[in-house]
Protein backbone atom coordinates (compact mmCIF):
# COMPACT_ATOMS: atom_id res chain seq x y z
CA UNK A 1 0.00 0.00 0.00
CA UNK A 2 1.50 3.38 -0.99
CA UNK A 3 1.86 6.33 1.33
CA UNK A 4 -1.25 8.12 0.02
CA UNK A 5 -3.51 5.10 0.59
CA UNK A 6 -1.97 4.51 4.05
CA UNK A 7 -2.70 8.09 5.05
CA UNK A 8 -6.35 7.85 3.80
CA UNK A 9 -6.83 4.58 5.69
CA UNK A 10 -5.52 6.09 8.90
CA UNK A 11 -7.80 9.14 8.46
CA UNK A 12 -10.87 6.92 7.94
CA UNK A 13 -10.03 4.82 10.98
CA UNK A 14 -9.75 7.96 13.10
CA UNK A 15 -13.33 9.07 12.27
CA UNK A 16 -16.24 8.22 14.60
CA UNK A 17 -18.35 5.34 13.32
CA UNK A 18 -21.93 5.80 12.16
CA UNK A 19 -24.56 4.49 14.59
CA UNK A 20 -25.44 0.83 14.23
CA UNK A 21 -29.19 0.35 13.81
CA UNK A 22 -29.30 -3.31 12.88
CA UNK A 23 -31.23 -5.88 14.89
CA UNK A 24 -31.70 -9.48 13.90
CA UNK A 25 -35.12 -10.10 12.36
CA UNK A 26 -36.29 -12.85 10.02
CA UNK A 27 -39.38 -12.63 7.79
CA UNK A 28 -41.18 -15.70 6.45
CA UNK A 29 -43.73 -15.15 3.67
CA UNK A 30 -44.91 -16.97 0.55
CA UNK A 31 -42.65 -19.91 1.27
CA UNK A 32 -39.59 -17.67 1.41
CA UNK A 33 -37.37 -16.52 4.29
CA UNK A 34 -35.14 -13.48 4.45
CA UNK A 35 -33.41 -11.23 6.96
CA UNK A 36 -34.38 -7.58 7.51
CA UNK A 37 -32.14 -6.07 10.22
CA UNK A 38 -33.87 -2.67 9.88
CA UNK A 39 -37.42 -3.99 10.33
CA UNK A 40 -37.66 -2.59 13.86
CA UNK A 41 -37.20 1.00 12.65
CA UNK A 42 -40.87 1.08 11.58
CA UNK A 43 -41.80 1.27 15.29
CA UNK A 44 -42.38 5.04 15.32
CA UNK A 45 -43.50 5.10 18.95
CA UNK A 46 -40.33 3.32 20.13
CA UNK A 47 -38.01 5.90 21.81
CA UNK A 48 -34.98 3.86 20.68
CA UNK A 49 -35.94 4.54 17.03
CA UNK A 50 -35.90 8.29 17.63
CA UNK A 51 -32.53 8.03 19.39
CA UNK A 52 -31.06 6.21 16.36
CA UNK A 53 -32.41 8.84 13.95
CA UNK A 54 -31.09 11.69 16.07
CA UNK A 55 -27.69 10.01 16.35
CA UNK A 56 -27.56 9.50 12.58
CA UNK A 57 -28.41 13.18 12.02
CA UNK A 58 -25.64 14.21 14.41
CA UNK A 59 -23.21 11.90 12.60
CA UNK A 60 -24.21 13.38 9.24
CA UNK A 61 -23.67 16.96 10.46
CA UNK A 62 -20.30 16.04 11.96
CA UNK A 63 -19.10 14.35 8.76
CA UNK A 64 -20.14 17.30 6.57
CA UNK A 65 -18.79 19.99 8.87
CA UNK A 66 -15.57 20.44 6.78
CA UNK A 67 -17.81 21.16 3.75
CA UNK A 68 -20.01 23.75 5.47
CA UNK A 69 -18.56 26.69 3.55
CA UNK A 70 -19.18 24.96 0.22
CA UNK A 71 -22.69 23.87 1.24
CA UNK A 72 -23.62 27.40 2.29
CA UNK A 73 -22.26 28.85 -0.95
CA UNK A 74 -24.24 26.36 -3.04
CA UNK A 75 -27.40 27.07 -1.06
CA UNK A 76 -27.06 30.83 -1.60
CA UNK A 77 -26.42 30.29 -5.31
CA UNK A 78 -29.50 28.06 -5.74
CA UNK A 79 -31.64 30.42 -3.71
CA UNK A 80 -30.65 33.35 -5.95
CA UNK A 81 -31.97 31.42 -8.95
CA UNK A 82 -35.44 30.96 -7.42
CA UNK A 83 -37.80 33.95 -7.72
CA UNK A 84 -38.76 35.18 -4.22
CA UNK A 85 -42.34 35.58 -5.44
CA UNK A 86 -44.13 33.69 -8.21
CA UNK A 87 -47.61 33.34 -9.67
CA UNK A 88 -49.30 30.95 -12.07
CA UNK A 89 -51.17 32.11 -15.15
CA UNK A 90 -54.90 32.64 -14.55
CA UNK A 91 -57.12 29.72 -15.59
CA UNK A 92 -60.62 30.81 -16.67
CA UNK A 93 -63.50 28.64 -15.43
CA UNK A 94 -67.10 29.79 -15.31
CA UNK A 95 -67.38 33.37 -14.03
CA UNK A 96 -63.92 33.26 -12.41
CA UNK A 97 -60.24 33.14 -13.20
CA UNK A 98 -58.27 30.89 -10.83
CA UNK A 99 -54.56 31.09 -10.07
CA UNK A 100 -52.04 30.45 -7.29
CA UNK A 101 -49.12 32.46 -5.99
CA UNK A 102 -46.08 32.37 -3.73
CA UNK A 103 -45.52 35.58 -1.79
CA UNK A 104 -42.02 36.70 -0.87
CA UNK A 105 -40.92 34.92 2.30
CA UNK A 106 -43.89 32.53 2.28
CA UNK A 107 -43.41 28.77 2.56
CA UNK A 108 -46.66 27.77 0.85
CA UNK A 109 -49.01 28.85 -1.91
CA UNK A 110 -52.12 30.99 -1.80
CA UNK A 111 -54.91 29.86 -4.13
CA UNK A 112 -56.86 32.81 -5.51
CA UNK A 113 -59.69 33.71 -7.85
CA UNK A 114 -61.23 36.83 -9.29
CA UNK A 115 -64.34 37.55 -11.31
CA UNK A 116 -63.53 37.89 -15.00
CA UNK A 117 -62.73 41.51 -15.74
CA UNK A 118 -62.12 42.32 -12.07
CA UNK A 119 -58.79 43.21 -10.47
CA UNK A 120 -59.77 42.11 -6.95
CA UNK A 121 -58.55 38.69 -5.79
CA UNK A 122 -60.46 36.52 -3.35
CA UNK A 123 -58.61 33.86 -1.38
CA UNK A 124 -59.83 30.34 -2.10
CA UNK A 125 -57.27 28.67 0.16
CA UNK A 126 -54.20 30.01 1.94
CA UNK A 127 -51.84 27.13 2.66
CA UNK A 128 -49.75 29.36 4.94
CA UNK A 129 -52.72 29.97 7.23
CA UNK A 130 -53.54 26.26 7.38
CA UNK A 131 -49.90 25.37 8.14
CA UNK A 132 -49.49 28.03 10.84
CA UNK A 133 -48.54 26.43 14.15
CA UNK A 134 -48.11 22.99 12.60
CA UNK A 135 -44.80 21.10 12.56
CA UNK A 136 -45.58 19.76 9.10
CA UNK A 137 -48.04 20.47 6.29
CA UNK A 138 -48.59 19.18 2.78
CA UNK A 139 -51.54 19.88 0.50
CA UNK A 140 -52.54 16.68 -1.28
CA UNK A 141 -54.99 18.37 -3.62
CA UNK A 142 -58.01 20.64 -3.85
CA UNK A 143 -61.14 20.72 -5.99
CA UNK A 144 -63.74 23.46 -6.47
CA UNK A 145 -67.44 22.57 -6.67
CA UNK A 146 -69.06 23.24 -10.08
CA UNK A 147 -71.16 26.06 -8.58
CA UNK A 148 -67.94 27.65 -7.24
CA UNK A 149 -69.38 27.76 -3.70
CA UNK A 150 -67.21 25.11 -2.00
CA UNK A 151 -63.61 23.91 -1.96
CA UNK A 152 -62.60 20.45 -0.79
CA UNK A 153 -58.94 20.11 0.14
CA UNK A 154 -56.74 17.29 1.43
CA UNK A 155 -54.10 17.98 4.09
CA UNK A 156 -51.35 15.93 5.73
CA UNK A 157 -50.08 17.31 9.05
CA UNK A 158 -47.57 14.62 10.07
CA UNK A 159 -45.77 13.48 6.89
CA UNK A 160 -47.52 10.10 6.88
CA UNK A 161 -49.01 10.72 3.38
CA UNK A 162 -52.41 9.95 4.94
CA UNK A 163 -54.51 12.92 3.89
CA UNK A 164 -57.63 14.19 5.60
CA UNK A 165 -60.23 15.94 3.42
CA UNK A 166 -62.06 19.04 4.64
CA UNK A 167 -64.79 21.06 2.93
CA UNK A 168 -64.94 24.88 3.15
CA UNK A 169 -67.75 27.25 2.21
CA UNK A 170 -66.10 29.90 0.05
CA UNK A 171 -68.69 32.55 0.89
CA UNK A 172 -68.53 32.25 4.68
CA UNK A 173 -65.08 30.71 5.07
CA UNK A 174 -66.54 28.10 7.44
CA UNK A 175 -65.61 24.44 7.22
CA UNK A 176 -67.97 21.50 7.53
CA UNK A 177 -67.61 19.44 10.68
CA UNK A 178 -66.85 16.21 8.83
CA UNK A 179 -63.31 15.11 7.98
CA UNK A 180 -62.66 12.31 5.49
CA UNK A 181 -59.60 10.42 6.74
CA UNK A 182 -57.04 8.09 5.14
CA UNK A 183 -57.34 9.67 1.70
CA UNK A 184 -54.80 9.74 -1.11
CA UNK A 185 -55.88 13.31 -1.89
CA UNK A 186 -57.70 12.36 -5.10
CA UNK A 187 -61.29 13.70 -5.12
CA UNK A 188 -63.88 15.18 -7.46
CA UNK A 189 -67.31 16.83 -7.10
CA UNK A 190 -70.53 15.59 -8.70
CA UNK A 191 -72.59 18.15 -10.62
CA UNK A 192 -75.07 18.59 -7.75
CA UNK A 193 -72.25 20.04 -5.59
CA UNK A 194 -73.49 17.93 -2.69
CA UNK A 195 -71.68 14.70 -3.43
CA UNK A 196 -67.91 14.29 -3.40
CA UNK A 197 -66.11 11.20 -4.67
CA UNK A 198 -62.79 10.53 -2.94
CA UNK A 199 -60.08 7.86 -2.81
CA UNK A 200 -58.98 6.04 0.36
CA UNK A 201 -55.63 4.28 0.87
CA UNK A 202 -54.84 0.91 2.45
CA UNK A 203 -52.24 0.14 5.13
CA UNK A 204 -49.51 0.20 2.44
CA UNK A 205 -50.64 3.67 1.28
CA UNK A 206 -52.02 2.21 -1.96
CA UNK A 207 -55.07 4.14 -3.27
CA UNK A 208 -57.65 1.36 -3.56
CA UNK A 209 -61.17 2.44 -2.58
CA UNK A 210 -63.57 5.13 -3.80
CA UNK A 211 -66.30 6.50 -1.53
CA UNK A 212 -69.23 8.81 -2.22
CA UNK A 213 -69.63 11.48 0.47
CA UNK A 214 -72.63 13.75 0.95
CA UNK A 215 -71.64 17.21 2.11
CA UNK A 216 -72.71 17.95 5.67
CA UNK A 217 -73.16 14.32 6.68
CA UNK A 218 -70.76 12.33 8.90
CA UNK A 219 -68.04 10.32 7.17
CA UNK A 220 -69.39 7.07 8.65
CA UNK A 221 -72.39 7.35 6.28
CA UNK A 222 -70.17 7.49 3.16
CA UNK A 223 -70.89 4.83 0.55
CA UNK A 224 -68.18 2.54 -0.84
CA UNK A 225 -68.68 2.41 -4.60
CA UNK A 226 -65.43 0.84 -5.83
CA UNK A 227 -62.65 -1.32 -4.41
CA UNK A 228 -59.48 -2.36 -6.26
CA UNK A 229 -58.31 -5.69 -4.90
CA UNK A 230 -55.28 -6.16 -7.18
CA UNK A 231 -52.25 -4.83 -5.21
CA UNK A 232 -50.56 -3.90 -8.49
CA UNK A 233 -53.29 -1.39 -9.41
CA UNK A 234 -53.67 2.17 -8.08
CA UNK A 235 -56.90 4.17 -8.13
CA UNK A 236 -57.75 7.82 -8.67
CA UNK A 237 -60.84 9.81 -9.67
CA UNK A 238 -61.18 12.42 -12.40
CA UNK A 239 -63.78 14.37 -14.35
CA UNK A 240 -64.09 14.60 -18.12
CA UNK A 241 -63.12 17.85 -19.83
CA UNK A 242 -66.79 18.34 -20.67
CA UNK A 243 -67.69 18.02 -16.99
CA UNK A 244 -70.38 15.46 -17.84
CA UNK A 245 -68.67 12.27 -16.63
CA UNK A 246 -66.78 11.10 -13.56
CA UNK A 247 -64.09 8.47 -14.12
CA UNK A 248 -62.75 6.00 -11.59
CA UNK A 249 -59.40 4.98 -12.97
CA UNK A 250 -57.36 1.94 -11.99
CA UNK A 251 -53.86 1.95 -13.44
CA UNK A 252 -50.95 -0.43 -12.97
CA UNK A 253 -47.53 -0.57 -14.55
CA UNK A 254 -48.88 -1.84 -17.87
CA UNK A 255 -52.63 -2.28 -17.40
CA UNK A 256 -55.64 0.05 -17.09
CA UNK A 257 -59.32 -0.25 -16.28
CA UNK A 258 -61.75 2.67 -16.09
CA UNK A 259 -65.25 2.85 -14.67
CA UNK A 260 -67.57 5.82 -15.12
CA UNK A 261 -70.91 7.45 -14.37
CA UNK A 262 -72.65 10.67 -15.31
CA UNK A 263 -71.64 13.55 -13.04
CA UNK A 264 -75.31 14.61 -12.93
CA UNK A 265 -76.34 11.25 -11.43
CA UNK A 266 -73.91 10.53 -8.56
CA UNK A 267 -75.99 7.60 -7.24
CA UNK A 268 -75.97 5.75 -10.57
CA UNK A 269 -74.36 2.34 -11.00
CA UNK A 270 -70.80 2.37 -12.30
CA UNK A 271 -70.16 1.12 -15.83
CA UNK A 272 -66.88 -0.38 -16.98
CA UNK A 273 -65.46 1.37 -20.05
CA UNK A 274 -63.12 -1.46 -21.10
CA UNK A 275 -62.31 -4.47 -18.96
CA UNK A 276 -58.69 -4.85 -18.00
CA UNK A 277 -56.50 -6.84 -20.33
CA UNK A 278 -52.88 -7.23 -19.25
CA UNK A 279 -50.68 -4.90 -21.28
CA UNK A 280 -53.54 -2.65 -22.40
CA UNK A 281 -53.20 0.91 -21.14
CA UNK A 282 -55.80 3.53 -21.90
CA UNK A 283 -57.31 6.84 -20.74
CA UNK A 284 -60.63 8.41 -21.66
CA UNK A 285 -62.10 11.87 -22.20
CA UNK A 286 -65.43 13.15 -23.49
CA UNK A 287 -66.53 15.87 -25.91
CA UNK A 288 -69.87 16.33 -27.66
CA UNK A 289 -71.40 12.95 -28.44
CA UNK A 290 -68.15 11.01 -28.34
CA UNK A 291 -65.75 9.39 -25.94
CA UNK A 292 -62.13 9.74 -27.04
CA UNK A 293 -59.67 7.08 -25.94
CA UNK A 294 -55.89 7.20 -25.86
CA UNK A 295 -54.86 3.54 -26.05
CA UNK A 296 -52.02 1.20 -26.97
CA UNK A 297 -54.55 -1.36 -28.22
CA UNK A 298 -52.92 -3.58 -30.86
CA UNK A 299 -50.04 -1.10 -31.24
CA UNK A 300 -46.60 -0.33 -29.81
CA UNK A 301 -47.51 3.37 -29.81
CA UNK A 302 -50.53 5.06 -28.30
CA UNK A 303 -53.32 5.93 -30.72
CA UNK A 304 -56.57 7.90 -30.49
CA UNK A 305 -59.89 6.08 -30.83
CA UNK A 306 -63.50 7.21 -30.52
CA UNK A 307 -66.82 5.63 -29.61
CA UNK A 308 -70.34 6.95 -29.06
CA UNK A 309 -71.02 8.42 -25.62
CA UNK A 310 -74.62 7.22 -25.88
CA UNK A 311 -73.79 3.59 -26.68
CA UNK A 312 -70.06 3.07 -26.10
CA UNK A 313 -68.65 -0.02 -27.75
CA UNK A 314 -66.15 -2.51 -26.36
CA UNK A 315 -62.50 -2.01 -27.28
CA UNK A 316 -62.86 -4.16 -30.39
CA UNK A 317 -65.42 -1.71 -31.80
CA UNK A 318 -63.51 1.52 -31.17
CA UNK A 319 -62.90 3.61 -34.30
CA UNK A 320 -59.25 4.54 -34.92
CA UNK A 321 -58.88 8.24 -35.72
CA UNK A 322 -55.25 8.34 -36.81
CA UNK A 323 -54.34 5.03 -38.41
CA UNK A 324 -51.10 6.20 -40.04
CA UNK A 325 -48.97 7.58 -37.26
CA UNK A 326 -50.74 6.94 -33.96
CA UNK A 327 -49.55 8.90 -30.95
CA UNK A 328 -46.54 8.28 -28.79
CA UNK A 329 -48.08 10.24 -25.91
CA UNK A 330 -48.34 8.65 -22.50
CA UNK A 331 -50.24 11.06 -20.32
CA UNK A 332 -53.79 12.31 -20.01
CA UNK A 333 -52.55 15.89 -20.11
CA UNK A 334 -50.86 15.52 -23.53
CA UNK A 335 -53.86 13.62 -24.82
CA UNK A 336 -56.40 16.22 -23.74
CA UNK A 337 -54.46 19.07 -25.30
CA UNK A 338 -54.27 17.05 -28.52
CA UNK A 339 -57.99 16.35 -28.43
CA UNK A 340 -58.80 19.94 -29.42
CA UNK A 341 -57.05 19.39 -32.76
CA UNK A 342 -59.82 17.10 -34.00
Amino acid sequence: MNKKHTSSKLWLESQPLAPVAQKSHTIKKHGLKWSDPYFWLREKSNPAVMRVLETENDHFKRELRPLKTTVDRLFREMKRRVPPADSSAPAPWGPYEYRSEFRKGAQYRRHLRRLRGSKKDDVVLDENAIARGKKYFDLGGLTISPDHDYVAYAADFDGSEKYSIRIRNLETGKESAEQLAMSSGSMIWASDCRHLFYVVIDKNLRPYRVYRHERGRPAKTDVLIYEEKDPQQFVHVSRSSSGQFIFIESHGKITSEIWYLRASDPRAELRCFAKRDEGHEYSVDHSGDQFYILSNLRSRNFQVFETSAHRPLSAKGWKLLDAKTGMSAKTDEVYRVGLHAF
